[in-house]
């Protein structure tokens, strides 16, 4: 017989890799049936649920898989952040085989896209959209709704930003991604 779970109580061990699993697997029907834009989706929410349950290989992976998809929807910045991020994955991780994969599809990632700038490497995917959206003059609350995040959500994103790209405001922020070409017109 099955155990019903109650909202507030913790998730058994392993379901969020399952559910990571399993939106990998949609995004892998939504390409093939030539739904790049919802693959994407469906790849960050699986490498959002693996970072979440620790499994930074996976989290890698689908990055990868992602990172090629974006590029095609002429997101080229968002595309190299994803790439840096599960390169990076892979080799601290010493994950060969993903750094194989990570090189197989710089070129393909990288090529019309300036290398991201040692500030915003450290940023995750989230973070650097949060970042471009703050460029462009949005408040917290119409990024949390665009992203469809909590307003406490942005906020400790825009904190995370802030220290790993050093810069002590909203305002220098927004000027870095306006100067790196990442602001307004991506």
């Amino acid at each position: 017989m099955h155990r019903v779970q109650r909202l507030g109580q913790p998730r058994p061990q392993g379901f969020d890799g399952q559910r990571a699993a399993a939106l990998r697997a949609q995004a892998t029907l939504a390409e093939h049936h030539g739904e790049t834009g919802k693959a994407v989706r469906l790849l960050e929410a699986a490498a959002q649920e693996y970072a979440r349950c620790g499994q930074t290989l996976w989290e890698a992976y689908s990055l990868l898989r992602a990172a090629p998809l974006v590029q095609r929807t002429g997101q080229g910045a968002r595309a190299a952040a994803m790439w840096h991020r599960a390169h990076r994955i892979a080799v601290g991780g010493g994950a060969r085989l993903l750094v194989d994969l990570a090189e197989l599809i710089r070129a393909q990632v990288l090529a019309k896209t300036p290398a991201l700038p040692a500030q915003l490497a450290e940023l995750t995917v989230r973070e650097l959209e949060v970042a471009e959206l703050v460029a462009q003059g949005l408040s917290n609350q119409d990024i949390a709704a665009r992203l469809h995040l909590s307003r406490r959500t942005v906020e400790t994103h825009l904190s995370s930003i802030y220290r790993k790209a050093s810069v002590p405001s909203r305002a220098a922020l927004a000027g870095l991604m306006t100067r790196l070409g990442l602001g307004a017109g991506s």
